[in-house]
């Protein structure tokens, strides 16, 4: 737990800092994990055909879905 005299001699321009830095981390992360999926679910949808493919593929979009869920709860 803080104290009286650790809140007040917070700087909170460190605390602004890293709330960008791990908004920026955040950005790029969801930007790479846009463009792993849609590169995955398109090479998928090119090259392969059948039951297995259509499997994969809808779970590939499950877990895309799951991970954007994810990311609206925090």
């Amino acid at each position: 737990m803080l104290t009286w005299q650790q809140l007040r001699n917070l700087k909170l321009t460190e605390l602004q800092d890293a709330a960008d830095g791990w908004g920026e981390v955040s950005n790029r992360a969801d930007a790479g994990r846009d463009r792993v999926s849609n590169e995955m679910t398109n090479r998928l949808q090119q090259t392969q055909k059948g039951e297995a493919a259509s499997a994969a593929l809808g779970r590939l979009k499950q877990l895309d879905r799951n991970g954007e869920s994810d990311l609206l709860r925090n």
